[in-house]
């Protein structure tokens, strides 16, 4: 039903409407709803305070008055009793009865006036039998000793005045039968030396006193501070606490969610609807909300710990009267602006829903990546409307083709981005820093029109610079990494390059006008250049030098291209240094360069198994340097380290490439002659002695000294068969020549006994 554009668009106007409807509706009843229970509690509240202003004025003034009396007019009763005579009791005790009884007659809410001693018995007594005052005889007076009140007056000082709770009138823990509330107000009696004398104790009808609070038609509650009703318009379920089937009849019962905020000795006013939307149901039912005004009264002014609440409630259903009539008027009002919009709706919905088909047809085209033009197309009459149609199809259009550019970029991009993962594939599977660069080279020139490339590696710990690779444009032939024609200044000195020195690329756009290094010495007249340093962890690892014959050519989108690539075989080479560096000091000997004793065990294994495989020779040369120990005893352990390497430069020098030479230990070095027999291994061994004995080697002094060698060779497989025969043999042949007078060489016979370490200890 709504899948058409005008129907989309109708029901939009027609929610245009009814929401706001609604919500003026619902904000015009939330705002009477509110305002209509603020006048409600205020009017409430105003009228439980003026109730508690007359009680509390009552209950104060009894306690003024009972100050009064249990002041200076007890002083001479309390004073006639205490010295014992007779005549002046009987006066004072008249004088305190005639006192009693003007108090009572003065406020016919008092039920007794009575004097008890400390011993709890009555001395002085008047009740009020309902129509005047009545001096009590004292046949029937009364000891309360035991009486609670009574005990807790006892324990007050003076001017301190004990209030009872409102209960039943009880006489020695019994209620009477007949049902009388009353409140009893008692204080201490001190004589002139400051002593308890007795008791004063005023009862205030219960009766009376409830009467000042229930009023005409109003719906007035009275509980104490545990919620037990004292005063309630169902008189049945008032004094719960002391009728057994009233346990129950307590406010809680009736306000369980908002007992405890009543009865917290504070006074307010609490709202028992369940919100303002609630307020709809009154349309068709009365529910039983309620507005609540509390407020606390305190029968004892001066103890806060003891009170009663006086309750005052009326239906909110009362109050809600003009929230009805006002919906009445809205409903009506409502119901007219429907008969208006909806055929206004319609109508400009029909003039715009061609216009709307048609972008909507479009976009769903070239949401489906059909034919974008088409989809264009479709659209170009709305083009010529004047209003925010004709502007959406021109933003359509708009986006349409800046979508197909961006795609375009996107394809182009991830073009880019393949070719550097593959770039990175390739150059994370070389092992050799020239191949790398050779890679570099192949892909800039595939990817970019350069025509001269430059790549300078650079050790920075050996301050080694040199041309690793290059590549040069003429007459459309690419020669790759071929042999550089430059000499420049900056390879020798390679803090000349300011790429090296920054560490940043540095980019000429047109050499003609810019400023241009002065230590790029390649030839280039026109054009645009640049050099990029290869730096990872910030250290120079080296720089490339591009060049082009076209001004501007190295734009930034190009040369953060071209750093991509360079940013990717950075780590890849500083890798491949820092594995054969750790490669060279684990197989090189620190002082010579030789190769150490380990690596000659793993070279012997592999070509003794080429010597077996392919039935080849191996021969093995050990040669000593003759009196080692008088050098360095005579000229000191550094002249000794002078000798060993002139040894070992000798050697090297001396030696095929494919022969390995190793320092074995101490002075004794090894020379490994692959497919070479004992014979041949003798006149390298000799070519080796006369070398070395036609050398000399200054001392610290003027003097030179001579240095002779020993040597000893045999051969695999003629002498031995195993690795370690091989060496036993010729360790033992050069023993020999050791014992026979040194520098001089000897093959090891097969027929000859190998020396034991004693005897070559023995012999030498």
């Amino acid at each position: 039903m709504f899948e058409s554009i005008r129907n989309r668009l109708a029901l939009l106007f027609v929610l245009l409407v009814t929401i706001p409807l609604v919500v003026i509706g619902v904000m015009s009843d939330l705002l009477i709803e509110k305002y209509t229970t603020i006048n409600g509690a205020a009017s409430l509240t105003g009228s439980v305070q003026d109730k508690d202003a007359k009680i509390s004025s009552f209950l104060r003034g009894v306690v003024a008055e009972i100050d009064v009396l249990a002041g200076d007019t007890m002083k001479g009763l309390v004073t006639a009793i205490e010295t014992g005579s007779g005549k002046g009791v009987t006066i004072w005790r008249m004088n305190l009865e005639n006192e009693f009884v003007n108090f009572m007659r003065a406020k016919r809410v008092y039920d007794r006036i009575s004097y008890r001693g400390n011993d709890g018995r009555e001395i002085v007594r008047v009740d009020f039998n309902g129509k005047e005052a009545v001096v009590v005889p004292e046949d029937n007076f009364q000891n309360d000793a035991d009486a609670t009140y009574f005990k807790e007056t006892m324990k007050l000082n003076k001017g301190e005045v004990y209030v009872s709770p409102l209960e039943p009138n009880r006489e020695h823990g019994k209620v009477r039968a007949s049902f009388k509330p009353v409140i009893h107000y008692a204080q201490p009696v001190f004589n002139g030396s400051g002593d308890r004398a007795g008791v004063i104790m005023i009862d205030v009808s219960g009766e009376g006193f409830l009467k000042e609070i229930k009023g005409s038609n109003e719906r007035i509650i009275l509980v104490n501070k545990d919620g037990y009703f004292l005063s309630h318009p169902n008189e049945d379920i008032e004094w719960g606490f002391y009728i057994e089937d009233r346990k129950e009849e307590r406010l809680q019962k009736y306000y369980p969610k908002y007992s405890s905020t009543i009865l917290n000795g504070r006074s307010g006013y609490v709202d028992t609807g369940s919100g303002w939307p609630s307020t709809w149901s009154y349309w068709f039912y009365s529910p039983n909300d309620e507005l609540v005004a509390y407020q606390p009264i305190f029968p004892n002014p001066t103890d806060k710990k003891d009170y009663w609440v006086i309750i005052k409630s009326e239906n909110k259903k009362e109050l809600m009267g003009t929230l009805i009539k006002m919906r009445v008027v809205m409903v009506g009002l409502t119901v007219a602006i429907y008969a208006i919009a909806i055929p206004i709706i319609f109508f400009f919905g029909l003039k715009i829903t061609n216009p709307i088909s048609k972008l909507q047809k479009a976009m769903d085209m070239f949401d489906r990546e059909e034919d974008r033009e088409k989809a264009t197309e479709i659209v170009k009459d709305n083009l010529a409307l004047k209003n925010e149609l004709g502007l959406l199809s021109s933003s359509f259009v708009t986006m349409s083709e800046r979508l197909h550019n961006t795609q375009e970029r996107l394809d182009i991009e991830l073009q880019r981005l393949r070719h550097l993962v593959q770039f990175g594939s390739l150059v994370g599977d070389e092992v050799s820093e020239k191949e790398c660069y050779a890679i570099l080279i192949k892909f800039l020139t595939g990817h970019f029109h350069l025509d001269r490339i430059l790549a300078v590696s650079f050790n920075n710990s050996e301050n080694l610079t040199e041309i690793i690779a290059s590549y040069e444009n003429k007459e459309g032939i690419l020669p790759f990494c071929a042999p550089s024609p430059y000499d420049l200044k900056v390879i020798q000195d390679a803090r000349l390059c300011r790429a090296v020195r920054s560490g940043k690329s540095f980019v000429v756009n047109d050499v003609e006008g810019d400023y241009r290094c002065p230590y790029q010495e390649v030839v280039q007249d026109k054009g645009s250049y640049a050099c990029l340093p290869v730096t990872t962890g910030g250290a120079i690892l080296g720089w490339v030098h591009l060049v082009n014959m076209e001004k501007g050519y190295f734009s930034p989108e190009r040369q953060f291209t071209i750093e991509s690539y360079i940013n990717t075989i950075a780590p890849a080479v500083n890798s491949m240094r820092l594995l054969n560096a750790h490669r060279k000091l684990s197989i090189r000997d620190p002082l010579t360069g030789l190769y150490n004793r380990r690596f000659l065990e793993e070279t012997m294994e592999r070509q003794m198994a080429l010597a077996e495989r392919y039935k080849q020779s191996m021969s093995l040369i050990m040669l000593d340097i003759d009196h080692f120990k008088k050098f360095n005893d005579t000229h000191g352990h550094s002249f000794g380290d002078r000798v060993l390497k002139l040894v070992a430069d000798i050697i090297v020098k001396t030696v095929r490439n494919s022969d390995t030479v190793a320092r074995y230990g101490g002075e004794e070095f090894v020379v490994l002659l692959p497919n070479t027999d004992i014979e041949g291994a003798f006149q390298v061994a000799e070519k080796l002695r006369i070398a070395v004995e036609h050398c000399t080697i200054a001392t610290d002094g003027t003097a030179a000294e001579g240095v002779t060698i020993s040597l000893g060779v045999s051969c695999y497989p003629t002498v031995a068969v195993t690795i370690k025969e091989l060496i036993d043999s010729a360790d033992d042949a050069l023993y020999r020549s050791k014992s026979m007078g040194r520098n001089r060489t000897t093959k090891y016979e097969k027929s000859a006994k190998i020396l034991s370490d004693a005897e070559k200890k023995k012999g030498v």
